[in-house]
């Protein structure tokens, strides 16, 4: 190994942005035309991964397979890149110079799972994935992969089970403590469950139209969840506790994650539990935030908010996040006022622009939740505020990638989970301008028409009137 292949190595491994920093300043120096060296090559391109820099990740990963163009380490990596950048075709196509003999290697096969589920071939997506669970049992990445493509084409009862996986890949599978209780199995007249808000915040609002349902089978209701969430959910006359710390939870009779109970309960497409109701925001915040929008000066016919990306951090958020400047279209309709509900980093994009930035008022979600109440409509992308808006019934506006999460479905403008809700597709993947393009048209009608909130009110009422089914 030579020396700059450990050194990268080691950037690479710190996880320390100071040292992705140094290991940037190392790949930019380089000239990939005259590059020879494979390793190095895939050192840069997981370099630029990790920059989300996807162009030149690809670049890299292209100069090294055209150097050892049977590494098939390579070769999925080359192929992974174009499939970020929505190169589908493409990246199937690497896929087909593999030689025969290893076309049926399980993390080939796996790979080429992702690519049909982005192309929207759920079908053979899930027929991959079967062959590979069948020949690697504990592939636990598989089995995750192969719960989305069942659940995306409403196999729900097949997909829950294999969405128990998600605590054994890596990452997760020692991220609870030991239980001294067991795992609930959903049976009546138990006395005292320790719920878990597990997953993401999204997950954890779209879930919690589970928890009076527990209630009506446990005697007792103690929740843990992190400080963020802490007054929405507390609000729930339901829990009887909640914690945020593990060592404060007391021992109950069973545990369950939220995530856990759409099994539990049998959840199918039909019998989804209603979401109003569930979680309210605080009559005083709501009347506090509507004072605020109002002293603004402004006197539009609608007053919108705006969220652009979920979590950085998240591997997939180059999917769902919509560059603000696609959004900026929106931003200069008249007659409406626009409200950043934007957190973390990306809410910087919205600074000097048509648009009030309100990141810093946002402590937490039950402060979100109040300037939601106070607003006419929500736009976001497949992030936590959607869920949020949802479970809050408030008119939303989703804005969705061509192979969204399952969740959403594959198709259609409604979702059964949420009846307030309208979803807006890429029609491509990675295509925002048509989404884009498709919102600001439906928006200016509603604030041109003389009556906006009832207009409004209406287009949802007709989507929900005349509902698709999502799943297929």
């Amino acid at each position: 190994m030579t020396q700059t292949e450990q050194q990268l190595n080691q950037l690479l491994k710190s996880g320390n942005s100071s040292d992705l920093d140094t290991a940037q300043s190392i790949v930019d120096s380089f000239d990939i035309a005259s590059l020879d060296n494979a390793k190095i090559l895939r050192l840069g391109a997981m370099v630029y991964r990790e920059l989300n820099d996807l162009d030149k990740a690809a670049e890299f990963s292209s100069k090294a397979i055209s150097i050892e163009p049977n590494n098939n380490s390579l070769v999925v990596g080359h192929s992974s890149d174009l499939m970020k950048l929505g190169q589908l075709d493409a990246a199937e196509a690497i896929l087909d110079g593999i030689a025969q003999a290893q076309q049926n290697d399980p993390h080939v096969l796996f790979h080429r799972s992702k690519i049909l589920y982005q192309k929207k071939d759920f079908k053979l997506a899930t027929k991959l994935l079967v062959s590979i669970v069948k020949q690697r049992p504990e592939f636990a990445a598989a089995h995750m992969e192969l719960a989305h493509a069942l659940l995306m084409h409403g196999k729900w009862r097949a997909g829950w089970l294999e969405y128990e996986w998600r605590y054994r890949l890596p990452k997760t599978q020692n991220i609870f403590p030991k239980f001294k209780m067991p795992h609930w199995d959903g049976s009546e007249n138990l006395p005292h469950i320790l719920l878990i808000a597990d997953q993401g915040y999204g997950d954890c609002f779209q879930f919690s139209r589970y928890i009076p349902l527990v209630a009506q089978r446990c005697e007792q209701v103690t929740l843990i969840r992190s400080e963020p969430l802490a007054r929405l959910f507390d609000s729930i006359p339901s829990i009887s506790s909640s914690y945020v710390k593990w060592e404060d939870t007391p021992i109950t009779s069973a545990y369950c994650t939220l995530s856990g109970l759409p099994r539990l309960f049998s959840t199918r497409t039909d019998t989804i539990p209603k979401c109003e109701g569930i979680l309210k925001a605080s009559i005083k915040d709501v009347a506090r935030w509507k004072k605020r929008f109002q002293e603004s000066g402004n006197e539009p016919k609608l007053r919108i908010g705006i969220a652009w990306s979920g979590r950085i951090e998240f591997k997939d958020n180059y999917l769902r996040a919509v560059p603000f400047e696609k959004l900026e279209a929106l931003l200069g309709i008249s007659m409406v006022e626009f409200f950043s509900l934007q957190v973390g980093a990306p809410a910087s994009h919205a600074k000097n622009k048509n648009i009030t930035d309100l990141s810093m008022e946002l402590t937490d979600f039950a402060e979100t939740a109040a300037a939601m109440e106070a607003l006419d409509l929500v736009i976001t992308s497949d992030t936590s505020v959607a869920h949020l808006a949802g479970m809050l019934n408030r008119p939303t506006w989703v804005l969705l990638n061509y192979s969204p999460d399952w969740r959403w479905g594959s198709e259609g403008s409604t979702s059964p989970w949420y009846p307030t809700m309208r979803l807006f597709r890429q029609d491509q993947a990675r295509n925002w301008q048509t989404v884009i393009d498709e919102c600001k048209t439906m928006l200016q009608n509603i604030a041109s028409a003389d009556d906006p909130l009832a207009t409004l009110s209406s287009v949802t009422q007709q989507d929900n009137d005349n509902p698709s089914n999502p799943y297929v």
